[in-house]
């Protein structure tokens, strides 16, 4: 738990945070948050994980639920609002604006898998059961409901892909 903390931490600071700018930090106290209660989860202590999510919640207005499996190097610029589908599985190096919604389909079954690299822009919106490659980029309020691969720049309600070098 720790190291991945460290390396959070680490991602943060190449953006060009202080070190009071990160811990004043909605978006790093809910990675935080989510790394604490993950490890409660994963060691099956009960009940406590559940306070800390709601409180952060409250506190971040970021909702990442505790069973979600995440990569390291998670940053979540200026807090929420984010939501999290609790069936995602998000790749290392992840970078979420606010409005972020990495959501399931309709009918609760399916939600998104994200490669490693991904930067995800404000309002976007990440629905379905789809695999999103390494190396993407997506641009605000783009509303995504289809698998993408690698290299993509990724635009538009529905989203399409813009990048000139796909497959590289």
């Amino acid at each position: 738990m720790m190291a991945n903390i460290k390396y959070d931490y680490r991602r943060y600071r190449e953006t060009g945070h202080s070190f009071a700018d990160i811990m004043f930090s909605r978006g790093f106290q809910a990675v935080v948050s989510y790394r604490l209660r993950y490890w409660l989860v994963c060691k099956h202590i009960p009940f406590i994980h559940i306070i800390i999510g709601y409180l952060t919640e409250v506190i971040t207005n970021v909702e990442i639920p505790a069973n979600v499996c995440i990569g390291r190097g998670l940053v979540i610029f200026h807090g929420g609002p984010v939501l999290i589908n609790g069936r995602a599985c998000i790749g290392e190096r992840i970078s979420l604006r606010p409005g972020v919604v990495i959501g399931g389909d309709y009918d609760g079954k399916g939600a998104p898998t994200l490669g490693d690299n991904i930067d995800i822009g404000v309002g976007a919106k990440i629905i379905g059961e789809i695999v999103l490659g390494n190396n993407i980029m997506v641009g605000a309020n783009a509303v995504v409901t289809k698998s993408f691969p690698v290299n993509s720049v990724l635009v538009g309600v529905p989203a399409r892909n813009i990048s000139k070098n796909v497959g590289d």
